[in-house]
Parts: structure tokens; sequence; C-alpha cells
């Protein structure tokens, strides 16, 4: 997740973006765990899905890393190597990044395989990644499916422009696809090409409107560009069709507080985002600091140095030290 400075608009916001390349939360430090060799698992539908491809992501429960990724055979089964032991949230990731799935897993040394059972096909309404009917009946053609894995690997990679080039030939194969336009608007997002990305977005929401992601990718886009109201607008929508997604809350969150509006509802939208996005807690941080809350400010900042990466922790740092001898008494 990209964070430069904190004045920095677009920096902040772009690592955000993109369902096909959203890395939150992840294992905490391995000293705190036992490695173990292996862990195994199978995935089973109680309904028949036609997914074409699938992908099991472990996010250690408290963050602190990045997740770890395991493809599903055909056969439902997957297996991770090296893996801490520990407890993770498990999601089933569809090839193009939609979670359907997401439950907590213990991971132990030699467990019998975990077993994931998923109750329905994922029906309408984004719900924590759920794809929408819209997206189930278009299954895309065979090269469709090839570039977008390509599309994934690159972004995973951060090659943004390749993930870009990708992605379009995807969209050439299968135009009618909302979840192509969203992922290729975001791929543009990332690439700061915000005109693109635009109109992307535009095209997927035209298409499926009852789809979170591409909400949350256009509130984004909007507060790249500058324009905060319009942002919240977007943001609110995607709550609307889900209130827990935390890329939803830190959008709206954000919106807010870009155009200085209801600081305590941007709070509480923030404060739902930032156990899956530490990135909402520098915000956080910010609006306390603003509201002489230094004490509060600096709780956030201290959580959010138990699990930023290793760059950005000297920022944050002389941010804390400073805010530190504000807040203390006279």
């Amino acid at each position: 997740m990209l964070f430069k400075n904190p004045h920095n608009r677009t920096s902040r916001l772009l690592g955000l973006v993109a369902v096909t390349a959203l890395a939150l939360g992840g294992a905490p430090p391995q000293e705190q765990h036992i490695a173990i060799t292996s862990f195994k698992g199978e995935v089973h539908f109680r309904s028949n899905v036609d997914w074409f491809s699938l992908t099991v992501e472990l996010d250690a429960v408290g963050g602190g890393g990045l997740p770890e990724r395991a493809d599903v055979r055909p056969d439902g089964s997957f297996e991770f190597h090296g893996i801490p032991a520990g407890f993770y949230h498990a999601s089933i990731v569809d090839d193009r990044g939609q979670v359907i799935h997401r439950q907590q897993l213990a991971v132990t040394n030699g467990q019998s395989p975990a077993r994931i059972e998923i109750e329905d096909a994922p029906r309408q309404n984004f719900g924590v990644g759920i794809v929408s009917v819209t997206g189930l009946r278009q299954k895309p053609p065979a090269a469709a499916i090839r570039s977008w894995r390509l599309a994934r690997k690159a972004s995973e990679k951060g090659d943004f422009q390749e993930a870009v080039s990708h992605l379009q030939t995807v969209v050439a194969l299968a135009p009618d696809l909302p979840a192509a336009h969203n992922d290729l608007g975001a791929a543009y997002l990332r690439s700061e090409k915000l005109g693109p990305a635009r109109r992307e977005l535009e095209t997927a929401i035209a298409l499926d409107t009852n789809v979170a992601i591409p909400h949350v990718n256009m509130a984004l886009a909007l507060l790249a560009l500058g324009s905060p109201r319009e942002a919240e607008v977007e943001a609110r929508k995607a709550l609307r069709l889900d209130p827990l997604s935390p890329e939803a809350n830190y959008a709206a969150g954000v919106a807010l507080e870009r155009a200085d509006k209801s600081t305590s509802e941007a709070l509480r939208f923030l404060d739902q985002a930032s156990e899956r996005i530490p990135q909402a807690l520098l915000i956080e941080a910010r609006i306390l600091q603003a509201k002489s809350r230094s004490a509060e400010a600096v709780d956030k900042l201290r959580s959010y140095l138990l699990r930023c990466d290793a760059a950005q922790k000297p920022r944050v740092a002389k941010w804390l030290e400073a805010l530190s001898v504000e807040s203390m008494p006279n």
C-alpha cells in the first residue's frame, strides 16, 4: 500500500485501489509463531458454481505483513508451505480478485486438511467481495481469462503499465463484463491515469450498479481528481451495497475529511476500516490532531507503527515524536 507523505493526495489513495492489487493485513512477525511445513485444505460448494479460477488468501488475525496465497486445484484442494502457526482470516478469491467467501481458520502443526464449506453460489450485492448475478452469467472467453491472470501477476509485482495492457485485452474480448472494466479502471488509477480510470469505472458501474467495489474505486478516483463531495456520493453508494466493506468505509471517511464535513462520522467510517486498512489510522490521527485530541492521535499512530512496512516507519515515527510532545501535560 502506497503512502508517500500526508500531503500527497494521489499517493495516499492509490495504494487502496484495485481489486487485483489489494494487499491488506497479513502474517504477524514470524518469531511469534512456530513455522510448519505445510497446511492443506479443501473448498466445497453446496451448489453448482462455474468458477474458472479460485485462490485462497490467508491473512493473519491482527495483521502485520502480506497475505499468503495458494491456487485452488480443479478438485477443490489447496496447499500452503512454510506457513507460521496461528489464527488466520481465509478468503476465497475469484480470478477477478473478488472475495466470494471469508472465514477464520486455525493453523497448527500436523493438522488434518481444513474444510471450507461455501453454502451457496455468490449472489447479488458485493458483501465482502461477493460478485453480482450479472458477473456470474458472463463467463469470459479463455483468451480473456489468460490475459486476466497475466494482469493479476503484473499487478502483484507492481507493474501497473503491464497490467493495463493485459486488461485492455480483457476488455476488448469481453466488453460487456463489468469486472473487466473495473479492474482496468483500477489499474489506470494505480498508474495515475485518472481520466481513463474514471471512464472505465463509469462503464463498470453502468453495466452493473449492484457491486460495491467499482463505486469504491470511483470514489478514490474522484478524490485523486480533487472532488471529495462527488467521492462521498460514490462511497455512500458502495456502503449501501456493502456496509461492512473496509474499502467503502475508508473511501467515505477520507471523502468526509477532505470535504471538511462531519469529522465524527469520518472517524466512525475510518475506525471501521482500520482493522483491514492500516492507512485509515493515519487519517484518523490527522483528524484527531486537528481537533486538539493529541493523546488519541498518538494512540492511532502507535497502532499504525505496529502494522506498517519498514519503509514507512521513519516518517510516521517523526510525526509521533512531535505529537507526543504536543500531547504532554504542561
